[in-house]
């Protein structure tokens, strides 16, 4: 019972000690600032939106043929 209860103990603390080491770890690494940049974003959006639009485009064609 001892012997069960000292591992559990040993184990928890483990546990801790593991989760406030990745906690700091996370903090140590700043954030490179021109990874987030809104002009990029921007861009990369307006590229997803124009394939969009076109496969909407090709669609709505085969759907509703011009006349």
């Amino acid at each position: 019972m001892l012997i069960k209860g000292l591992l559990a103990v040993i184990t928890l603390m483990g546990v801790i000690f593991f989760l406030i080491k990745r906690q700091k770890n996370n903090q140590a690494y700043p954030v490179d600032p021109d990874a987030g940049l809104i002009e990029n974003q921007d861009e990369k959006e307006n590229e997803l939106d124009d394939d969009q639009a076109g496969e909407v485009v090709a669609t709505w064609n085969l759907l509703n043929p011009p006349s």
